[in-house]
């Protein structure tokens, strides 16, 4: 199961302005290189065409699937929060439960 965390406002390359959800996976502690432990999800984006209100009184609800890493082309990639940049060469995707 993942949980509805966020909406978004999002941009198509052809000018479209569309609504997303971010759903989150399981959450699993993470330790970092400096020995730091801290709380993280997957999280992964899901587009919509239902109105922004709509979604947004949705956020909290759970949705049958899981989040999985997808191996890309490598691209770089800041860190809001130092003003890192690394190289990446994954993304997360939603997979929904077969019926």
């Amino acid at each position: 199961m993942v949980t509805i965390v966020e909406v978004a406002e999002r941009t198509a390359a052809n000018g479209n302005v569309f609504c997303s959800v971010m759903v989150a996976g399981d959450v699993f502690v993470y330790t970092s290189a400096e020995g730091k432990a801290s709380l993280v999800a997957l999280k992964a984006s899901i587009p919509s065409n239902l109105p922004k209100d709509v979604l947004e009184s949705m956020i909290g609800n759970k949705l049958p699937g899981k989040v999985e890493r997808v191996d890309t082309e490598p691209y770089q990639w800041t860190n809001p929060n130092t003003g890192e940049e690394v190289t990446l060469s994954h993304t997360y995707r939603y997979v929904p439960d077969a019926e």
